[in-house]
């Protein structure tokens, strides 16, 4: 029976237990093939045991029938936010291993130079209190706004309201949000972690060490100085889950390819 495994990030970053580990790098040892969804965790498998000829990394995608460039405009309208103002986004869990800490200083510090700037904050998460807590000691409450998880389509809309997307996690296998920001025609400001290098560049945002809440002050400072084109950003960067199963198809199109070529085990 031809076994293709997939990697998504913490199956392969955070092994839980010893025992958990050995049968990990059994199942790679012996699968046929090996996706993974970043570069970068190719290599984590490939440390494991994986074969590197057997090991492809396939990019995420997102839905480019809901993530594409619409009008900033209208978006703010529906939201009820300032239609002139900065606006910085977030979404995701609230877990401090987000960068989230160092988000909100980082907000905090535009704050003197840009009076108008609004960040929020879209999603649930075990460290909603500490964040909270964060943004009271600092006097944040009426420009740093937490909002509850929403559906994809309402996603796409606060995409469309903000002005760029930030994600200064920690650490991070192939992140959805940011493919979603890309192909929505957002910039984004992230940390250089995990498979991030490997979907932005100089014309789509900027990236910054994790844990670095001054460098994180400067790029989201940069990237909202500069001219962005929404429509330039989503071309380049726009990936559909079609062309993700286009690409699955072919490694298991192969996989069977190779057994058939191989000769009969005999019982």
């Amino acid at each position: 029976m031809p076994l293709v495994v997939t990697a998504i990030g913490s199956d392969l970053n955070r092994i839980a237990d010893p025992l958990c580990r050995i049968l990990t790098q059994r199942v790679l040892r012996e699968a046929d093939a090996v996706i993974t969804v970043s570069g970068d965790l190719r290599k984590t498998a490939i440390k494991l045991g994986a074969s590197p000829e057997k090991s492809h990394a396939i990019l995420n995608g997102c839905d480019t029938s809901v993530f594409y460039p619409q009008d900033r405009a209208e978006a703010r309208r529906q939201l009820r936010i300032d239609p002139d103002g900065d606006v910085i986004l977030f979404v995701g869990r609230l877990d401090v291993a987000k960068g989230l800490r160092e988000l909100i200083e980082a907000v905090a510090s535009l704050r003197g130079s840009r009076p108008l700037l609004r960040c929020y904050l879209v999603g649930d998460g075990q460290d909603r209190n500490v964040i909270l807590e964060q943004i009271a000691r600092l006097g944040a409450e009426r420009w740093i706004a937490l909002v509850p998880s929403c559906t994809m389509d309402q996603v796409a809309v606060w995409m469309a309201a903000a002005d760029l997307v930030a994600l200064p996690s920690y650490r991070e296998g192939c992140p959805n949000v940011v493919i979603e920001a890309l192909a929505a025609g957002r910039p984004v400001v992230a940390s250089d972690v995990g498979g991030i290098p490997e979907l932005l560049d100089e014309n789509s945002g900027r990236m910054v060490p994790a844990r670095d809440a001054a460098a994180l002050t400067g790029a989201l400072e940069e990237a909202l100085e500069r001219g962005w084109s929404p429509e330039a950003i989503s071309g380049r960067h726009s990936r559909s889950w079609s062309d993700v199963s286009d690409d699955v198809e072919r490694i298991l199109e192969g996989v069977l390819a190779g057994r058939e070529r191989r000769p009969a085990r005999l019982g």
